[in-house]
């Protein structure tokens, strides 16, 4: 994860390149690009908004327990590097 989000910023045509290559969807390089290029996409390997996330989805309905922490939504190997 940390190796393709490097990619992303160093060389976000490569990596659009590659995605498109990969993904059983097959968005165009272009919209892929937009994605990339947008400036409220982000990309990291570190959790960021999660629990917003799953506050939104517990109130919902789409999860039926709301988890107790970013923490378990994710594997340990992750922990080190914070998040929320």
């Amino acid at each position: 994860m940390n190796k393709a989000c490097a990619l992303i910023a160093r060389d976000r045509r490569r990596a659009a390149e590659i995605y498109v290559t990969v993904a059983k969807v097959k968005p165009s390089l272009d919209e892929t690009l937009e994605i990339l290029n947008d400036p409220n996409s982000r990309f990291n390997a570190i959790p960021d908004g999660t629990m917003r996330y799953a506050e939104f989805m517990s109130r919902i309905g789409t999860l039926e327990a709301k988890p107790a922490g970013w923490k378990d939504l994710f594997f340990p190997p992750i922990y080190a590097g914070g998040g929320g």
